[in-house]
């Protein structure tokens, strides 16, 4: 089995943004920001040898495309994976807690 590659959608790369920004200048904390990214980023790269063993999602259109979700502490990170050309793509980073099915709604349609 060889390794997928990962990319990040522009979403994503904002979200991983804003992740840092909450957290190292709303709350005050640039070490724990930091941490915190690296904490999601390291979980990516953990779905380079095995990306379809988290969960699919429940949303439509979303189940129906084998969207997957990997929860890393407060985050869900929301991931597509194309077996063919062996890629994920991590196409979100919302914060976990919220109302996912809105998120789905509003955010991902």
């Amino acid at each position: 089995m060889s390794n997928y590659s990962v990319s990040y959608s522009d979403e994503a790369m904002n979200d991983l943004r804003n992740i840092f920004m909450y957290i190292a200048y709303d709350i005050g904390s640039r070490d724990n920001a930091e941490a915190q990214v690296n904490r999601i980023r390291g979980a990516v790269k953990k779905l380079y040898k095995f990306p379809k063993k988290n969960p699919a999602v429940p949303y439509e259109p979303w189940a129906s495309l084998g969207m997957r979700r990997l929860n890393v502490d407060n985050y869900a990170i929301l991931y597509l994976v194309d077996e063919v050309h062996e890629r994920i793509e991590i196409v979100r980073i919302p914060y976990g807690a919220r109302d996912l099915d809105r998120f789905f709604e509003e955010e991902m349609s």
